[in-house]
């Protein structure tokens, strides 16, 4: 065989092992978007997530947080992993409320523990396991989402977009309702 026939069936061989790895790279983002489809779900809606207003303190809460239905307080759900829960969590500081915050913040604790740092000092953190417990029993299912209680009584409830969402939430004001596509921000 001559040098150039050699060089050749090399070139060959290194194209295919690159279409190779291309194919099993698709593949492997078609499953993981398949799973991740198939978990959400067709019901899933941030609208309807979280409890309905209106409704009792879950009892799962009440026995981790005693207490807590003589209370005002907000719940704040952020995820470790979540870039939108990292990003509203640097722009708290400096904000204050009126109602203690209480922070779950579910995920890996590596992970945790840099998103917990971005916190203001003000604010109570609740770690997993006990911040799934209760983001379960709040029946929250995204991130980041929070839930206003007063009185025993879920006040009210948001999916956070920015800031300003959990400012509204926390004075007791109506929240923005979720921008769709092709609807412009008024």
């Amino acid at each position: 065989m001559s040098g150039l026939a050699t060089a050749a069936l090399i070139l060959i061989a290194i194209w295919l092992g690159v279409l190779t790895v291309a194919l099993v790279l698709t593949v492997r983002q078609i499953g993981i978007l398949t799973v991740r489809l198939s978990q959400a779900g067709e019901s899933f809606n941030v609208d309807t997530d979280g409890p309905e207003v209106g409704s009792d303190i879950p009892s799962e809460v009440r026995k981790i947080l005693p207490g807590i239905e003589t209370s005002v307080v907000n719940f704040i759900l952020l995820s470790s992993n979540c870039n939108p829960c990292r990003e509203l969590a640097t722009k708290l500081d400096g904000h204050s409320f009126d109602a203690p915050v209480i922070t779950l913040l579910a995920g890996r604790k590596e992970l945790a523990d840099g998103l917990a740092s971005l916190l203001p000092s003000g604010f109570q953190v609740l770690r997993d396991p006990a911040a799934s417990q209760v983001a379960a029993a709040f029946q929250i299912q995204s991130t980041p989402f929070a839930v206003a209680v007063a009185a025993g009584k879920v006040r009210s409830k948001a999916y956070l977009h920015s800031l300003d969402d959990l400012l509204a939430l926390a004075n007791g004001q109506k929240t923005r309702p979720p921008l769709r596509e092709g609807v412009k921000d008024e």
